[in-house]
């Protein structure tokens, strides 16, 4: 994969905040149970797929469950498995998603609940290039230096 495209990768991620956009009036007070805000999110988030997020790289469709896990699906558009790094790609793209899930305030929710959030990345022929599992333990516990604490 070249230096180029996985820059383009990079950024999507930059921006993950759109990934997990949380529906109004789901925020972190909703009485609603955990995974019914996780499935709520995956249906609105699909509602607006495909999305082109980065040139070659689009959101295809997000899943929730089984139990606390979020996944995000993208096609490497125009790549082969073949032709992708899956290594160099994951030990790029890991701290960025990781760090992402720390501190952006709008997976807030995702931080608080502790879900795993898997972000898998497909080739154009739908083959699974590479599956990034995030678990709670490398992002949760960390609020942003700019949100309050009250």
């Amino acid at each position: 994969m070249n230096g180029r495209f996985l820059f383009h990768v990079v950024r999507v991620f930059a921006a993950a905040g759109l990934v997990a956009a949380i529906i109004p009036g789901q925020g972190c007070k909703s009485r609603m149970p955990y995974e019914e805000v996780l499935r709520r999110n995956a249906e609105a988030m699909n509602r607006k797929c495909p999305i082109v997020v980065q040139d070659g790289v689009r959101l295809d469709s997000t899943s929730a469950g089984p139990g606390k896990r979020f996944t995000y699906y993208y096609t490497l558009i125009g790549q082969s498995r073949d032709s992708v790094d899956a290594r160099s790609m994951e030990n790029r793209l890991r701290p960025i998603l990781t760090e992402n899930l720390r501190t952006s305030r709008s997976l807030e929710v995702l931080r608080k609940n502790r879900p795993d959030v898997d972000y898998r990345f497909l080739d154009r022929k739908g083959r699974l290039v590479l599956s990034i599992v995030v678990r709670p333990e490398e992002y949760a516990g960390r609020i942003p230096p700019s949100r309050s604490s009250t």
